[in-house]
């Protein structure tokens, strides 16, 4: 959908993009992707690797917008980046998420990964997309809070199993 968006979920549009709107770019956008570039430098630097996990919510049922609403939607979509997502990197998240159906790279695919590191095996990255009625209720968006709690502890022990041995 691009980093500014012109239509809604529902396909509606919300506004034109004039070309002004390179400073917008700048503002968030930009500014963001190299605020992350630093952290991920920093971890680099001081550990000799960085790890990346990219959480994101999806709803249980595919909007308009989606690329591609025939594909199935499991609880968790576990998205991968080529070298930067590494099989242990993605064994354990399978593990840690074991008590979720998961798909890779399905309905959605990829991970973040900051430009100047894209290939490098050091910064590893996972994008863990999880459907939104998994944690809470969609209508009200009321959390299922030992639910929610399972979630951060799973993702924390991915972390932890990751980042063993450092300091």
């Amino acid at each position: 959908m691009g980093a500014l968006y012109t239509r809604d979920s529902q396909g509606r549009m919300l506004r034109e993009l004039p070309a002004a709107d390179a400073a917008v770019l700048m503002r968030y956008h930009y500014a963001y992707s190299s605020a992350v570039e630093g952290v991920v430098t920093a971890s680099v630097h001081g550990h000799g690797r960085a790890l990346l996990l990219d959480v994101h919510a999806y709803p249980r049922h595919p909007p308009p917008s989606e690329l591609h609403p025939e594909q199935r939607r499991p609880e968790l979509c576990i998205g991968t980046a080529g070298v930067n997502t590494s099989p242990e990197l993605l064994d354990a998240v399978r593990q840690e998420f074991a008590w979720l159906e998961r798909g890779i790279d399905e309905p959605l695919s990829g991970s973040y990964v900051p430009q100047a590191y894209l290939g490098d095996r050091r910064v590893q990255s996972v994008m863990l997309e999880i459907r939104r009625d998994v944690y809470c209720d969609e209508a009200t968006l009321e959390l299922d809070r030992p639910v929610f709690d399972r979630l951060v502890a799973s993702a924390a022990a991915v972390a932890r199993g990751c980042h063993e041995g450092d300091e």
